[in-house]
């Protein structure tokens, strides 16, 4: 994040900041996470999305269940970052594949099916 100071905007240097803790944090990580920035794995399949990644984090995202169901996993299993994720999956191989089924077209479903969980490396 880069920012400002005093009357004369003089500039500051650039400096990272964690996300705050709360529903957000899951709704831009599940965004990343659909447009591939996480795991490149998704990234192959980012253009054939039946809605756009960003929904996730659109004031109306509550309308569409698919966004409801992938957010409500995230926060079950406290998957905020790749980390998480990575963690979840060694717990169950199949965290997530239904939720993210709801956002491929159905006749993609098998295909991604045999390929989950995604490699992590």
């Amino acid at each position: 994040m880069t920012s400002t100071f005093g009357p004369y905007g003089w500039k500051m240097e650039a400096a990272e900041h964690e996300f705050p803790v709360g529903l957000d944090r899951f709704r831009w990580f599940a965004r990343f996470l659909l447009e591939g920035q996480v795991l490149p794995f998704f990234k192959s399949y980012t253009k054939l999305l039946l809605s756009p990644p960003v929904t996730m984090v659109k004031s109306w995202a509550r309308l569409q269940p698919r966004t409801e169901h992938l957010l409500k996993a995230l926060v079950s299993q406290s998957a905020d970052s790749k980390e998480k994720l990575c963690e979840a999956w060694k717990k169950n191989p199949k965290y997530l594949l239904s939720e993210y089924l709801e956002w491929i077209q159905e006749s993609l479903h098998n295909e991604v099916s045999l390929k989950w969980p995604p490699s992590h490396k």
